[in-house]
This record gives C-alpha cells, structure tokens and sequence, in this order.
C-alpha cells in the first residue's frame, strides 16, 4: 500500500536551480519533486481525503510564515554526503509549530521528531562523494541565490510514483 508524506515544497515556476542540481546529484530526482518532509511516513494514498480534512484543521492554527532556503549543508553517511538546502523561517522555528499543529490530528506520525537528531528540516538537492563536497558547494550556491524568500504551500503527495494528491490550491493554506 502506497504511503504518503506530508511535505513543504517550492511552487513549481522556482524549481528551476532545485532541479538543475538535483536532475544529475539526487537519487530521488524521479520521485520526488523539491520538498522538506514534515510528516514522513504519513498515511496511505487511499485516505487522502480524511487525511485533508484533518490537515485543515490543524492548520487553521498554524500562523503564516515566509521560508527561505539561502544556505547548504550536509548530512554525513558512511561514505556519501547528502547535501541539502537548510531552510530558514520567519518566525524561527515555524516548521517545528507546523509539524506540532499537525501531529495533534496525526498523532502517529512521528517518526521524524523521534529520529536520532531529532526533526531536520531541509530540501535535499544530491549525494556526493565526501572528497568532491568541498569544490562543489561554492558552485552550488550560485546556482541556487535565486532561490530567496521564497513563500512555500502544503501538499500532500504520494509516493512512487509522483503524483499530486492535494495541493495548496486545495487546501487553501499557505505559509
């Protein structure tokens, strides 16, 4: 049974650099779009519905806020390095009381508050080799300064295959 995730993503019109990167680093390219996982694993795709209408809810109490993703860093694995984009919010930790509001209706859920650094928020754009991260990191920078204050929407999307499932224009709710 196909499961879900609960993520923060770009509108489409800025994936533009996203993609340029990720199209030749990221292993998820083709099942992905550009996202920061809020809820992962979330609910199987067949309760999308109910899953909506329980998101409203909770994001009835969410205030709005403006995310940026201006800066990289990394994750080290044993012997790749996956590179992400950090996001940074206004007000601070909006994705942490996003994540919060949401697991009040998916108490379930938790299984990225409940990891060994606790919940991470960042948009993951490739895996390198740990020797090549040095010389790459300036370059992907530059591709990616246009990508500033950038106002992200909810969605709900499946996994694989990528399809949409509910977007922001659906549930009205955008941070």
């Amino acid at each position: 049974m196909a499961k879900a995730a609960l993520i923060v993503g770009p509108p489409e019109d800025l994936w533009g650099p996203i993609q340029a990167i990720r199209a030749t680093h990221d292993k998820a390219y083709d099942r992905w779009p550009p996202h920061v996982n809020v809820l992962w694993p979330f609910l199987p795709v067949a309760q999308a519905d109910e899953a909506a209408k329980r998101a409203r809810a909770a994001l009835a109490r969410v205030r709005p806020f403006q995310l940026t993703l201006a800066t990289f860093g990394h994750f080290v694995q044993s012997k790749k390095v996956t590179v992400h984009l950090q996001p940074r919010t206004d007000p601070p930790d909006a994705l942490r009381a996003l994540q919060d509001a949401l697991l009040t209706v998916f108490p379930d859920c938790t299984h990225l508050r409940e990891h060994e650094h606790g919940f991470s928020p960042h948009l993951t754009v490739g895996q390198w080799a740990k020797a090549a991260l040095s010389k790459e990191i300036p370059h992907l920078q530059v591709l990616c300064r246009v990508i500033h204050d950038v106002i992200f929407g909810f969605s709900l999307r499946s996994l694989p295959p990528y399809r949409p499932t509910m977007s922001a224009e659906s549930l009205s709710a955008t941070f």
